[in-house]
């Protein structure tokens, strides 16, 4: 009859459980009954489009209560979420997305879209939270670090979903990176005051910036920067780096590069890197300080 199509969706709901809606929505691929939501949504939900789909336009406004009583083994989730998404031009525009569980943080708002940016603030103080969200959107790797401290990060997402760039900085105090077993050494722990740096991500490139790491007296300046795969450093990325090491236990050094020698003492070291995973390539400058080999003086 060549009149345009036209449809129109208004859902309103009330104590709809989070967890409940993640298993529904889990696939293998995106297991999201693993992260183990423990929240009732309450609000609304409007889609509507003219035409194609491809034109929806859909608005969300929804507010996220965690119940009273919340098991060990769940994420309690509190929050308000105030969306738009706008299917023709393949924007989002956030008028405010707040969430908060036992030791995170997460603000945001702006526009992802071809022009303008997204304010992204996100604050923890246990990385641990984190691990089945990631395993849920298809990272399954244990994120090696414990938390004594806070970390956050402050900065912007810009770009069109799903290829947003992520550009802000992000710090941490109070931590310890756990370095993997090897052979029969069990995992350990190194322990490390604080961390500083200016991070960019995209699905074809990372940056870090103005990196600064502390412990103790020792301090380690570095800067990277890295091709990507489709967000994936392969064998294949090129990369070029920089590390300057101050003041820091040769000892410890070691054991963060996986290597055990009867080495003590304190270093500088200057390192340039480049190349590909795959085939790295550097040079650098180590200068010892108070060094003994077996428990002996090397002069």
């Amino acid at each position: 009859n060549g009149q345009e199509q036209k449809g129109m969706v208004r859902l309103r709901m009330k104590d709809i459980s989070a967890g409940a809606l993640a298993a529904a929505l889990s696939t293998p691929a995106r297991p999201l009954e693993r992260i183990n939501l423990a929240a009732n949504g309450t609000g609304m939900l409007d889609l509507h489009w003219s035409g194609s789909t491809a034109n929806l336009e859909a608005g969300v406004n929804v507010d996220v209560v965690a119940p009273p009583l919340v098991s060990p083994g769940q994420l309690p989730l509190n929050g308000r979420v105030r969306l738009s998404y706008r299917g023709a031009t393949g924007a989002l525009e956030v008028a405010e997305l707040s969430a908060s569980t036992r030791a995170s943080q997460v603000q945001a708002s702006g526009t992802l879209a071809d022009s303008g940016t997204l304010k992204l603030s996100v604050t923890t103080s246990n990385l641990g939270e984190w691990h089945p969200v990631l395993v849920a959107f298809g990272n399954p790797s244990r994120i090696p670090l414990v938390l004594h401290g806070r970390a956050s990060f402050n900065g912007t997402a810009s770009g069109k979903l799903p290829y947003v760039t992520l550009a802000g900085h992000l710090q941490a105090e109070d931590f310890d990176y756990l370095i993997p077993a090897i052979d029969s050494r069990p995992e350990q722990p190194v322990h490390w005051d604080a961390l500083s740096v200016d991070i960019q991500f995209s699905q074809h490139a990372v940056a870090a910036r103005n990196g600064t790491l502390e412990q103790g007296d020792a301090t380690i300046a570095f800067s990277l920067n890295a091709s990507l795969d489709h967000g994936r450093f392969t064998g294949q990325s090129p990369f070029t780096g920089r590390v300057d090491v101050h003041g820091a236990d040769v000892a410890a050094a070691l054991a963060l590069l996986k290597y055990s020698y009867p080495v003590q003492g304190t270093m500088d070291l200057s390192v340039a890197l480049s190349g590909t995973r795959a085939q790295p390539q550097g040079t650098g400058r180590l200068q010892l300080t108070k060094a003994k080999i077996y428990g002996e003086p090397v002069e």
